[in-house]
């Protein structure tokens, strides 16, 4: 049975490390490394690719903080930034003219970079009352209760 259909796969970080480390052990020598499908786990193996020389792409991860070239040198993001999503929010909630809006993210990097943006957006916009919750990965949906 595969790894993926038993589930070890998901959006991990320490699933990602260690399929890494895995295949950077044996031959053939990597020049190169598709990123997982998700940021979290690509973001943990781009912060380690350049100290072994591998260039990183990825076509799906989104993380407004994969683009720090400082931090992730050997990564290139081919798709837009979450953040970029924000104007499409913000522009619904107009359209609508929602006077209440609840932000819930899980509290990851990518999910608050962008929950911030629109926060920054709605803070300009005095129209919209907001309240927003934030959840730890093994907290789950419990901490989310009516407006």
């Amino acid at each position: 049975m595969s790894e993926f259909s038993r589930g070890r796969l998901k959006c991990n970080r320490e699933v990602a490390l260690d399929a890494f480390y895995k295949q950077m052990k044996y031959l053939p020598t990597k020049i190169g490394w598709v990123a997982s499908g998700c940021s979290l786990a690509t973001q943990a193996i781009a912060e380690l690719t350049h100290f072994y020389n591998i260039t990183q792409l990825s076509c799906i991860s989104s993380s407004p903080a994969l683009r720090n070239r400082m931090r992730y040198r050997y990564y290139f993001q081919l798709l837009a930034s979450n953040v970029l999503v924000v104007h499409g929010f913000f522009g619904m909630i107009k359209y609508f003219g929602w006077k209440r809006v609840r932000l819930i993210a899980q509290d990851e990097e990518i999910y608050a970079s962008t929950m911030d943006a629109l926060k920054e957006m709605l803070e300009d916009y005095t129209n919209v009352e907001y309240s927003e919750v934030r959840f730890g990965s093994n907290q789950g949906f419990s901490s989310i209760t009516a407006f």
